[in-house]
């Protein structure tokens, strides 16, 4: 009975060693943070605007991703006289280059503006295109010595180094007196049966061409005499 009792005895000292241990017991399993979400791509563009001045029609610009991961991007533009090529693309730690080109023709003389849009899951940048157009368009015949005179037969010239068709007309003081013709060849010359229109002998006459390609680019001759017998 006694020897019962002594090992009853041990064997709750024991479960209560096991149960302290076990309290006291450093858990040195480590704890680690799960990783924050990845930074996103970033997106760069240079340079931020492309000047075509008069003459110049291709530029190109760079896209690049400063930022980790993979960037995505796409293209768009304003102006029906840009073309942009590629318009879509991505890259990690590359460059893409851009061309845009522009076309001139039927953009009115003077100077003008679009813009290039390119968006990304890393942002949106901008690239401003300007133009110039120049209106190349000179009246050579008649000069200011020339002197025509009604009913006869005279040769209207002048320079452009476009294309298409052109209007010709006939001002006196800086007013319209009549239409020569609605259109004909923008080859440089046209054969006119001179008329006054009514407006009578005066040495304040211009011809005025203009070109029909929709820039509206026109020119004036010199002002000379118009004799009416």
């Amino acid at each position: 009975m006694r020897l019962t009792r002594i090992l009853l005895s041990i064997a709750v000292v024991g479960m209560i060693f096991l149960s302290i241990q076990s309290c006291d017991k450093k858990d040195d399993t480590k704890i680690t943070n799960p990783p924050n979400p990845q930074n996103p791509p970033v997106l760069a563009v240079s340079p931020s605007s492309l000047d075509f001045g008069a003459d110049q029609t291709s530029k190109t610009f760079d896209i690049t991703n400063t930022g980790p991961g993979t960037l995505t991007w796409s293209i768009s533009d304003n102006q029906s006289w840009i073309t942009v090529s590629p318009t879509s693309g991505s890259t990690t730690t590359g460059t893409d280059q851009i061309t845009v080109t522009v076309n001139r023709s039927g953009v009115a003389a003077g100077s003008h503006s679009g813009t290039v849009t390119i968006s990304s899951n890393g942002g949106t940048k901008t690239v401003s295109v300007l133009l110039t157009v120049v209106c190349d368009l000179h009246v050579t015949k008649p000069d200011f010595s020339s002197e025509w005179e009604e009913g006869e037969s005279e040769v209207i010239q002048w320079q452009s180094s476009g294309s298409g068709y052109v209007k010709i007309e006939f001002y006196q003081g800086g007013n319209l007196r009549g239409t020569i013709i609605n259109s004909t060849n923008n080859d440089g010359s046209y054969s006119w049966t001179v008329n006054d229109f009514n407006g009578g002998t005066s040495s304040d006459y211009q011809i005025k061409v203009t070109l029909l390609d929709g820039s509206g680019c026109y020119a004036f001759s010199d002002m000379f005499l118009f004799l009416v017998p």
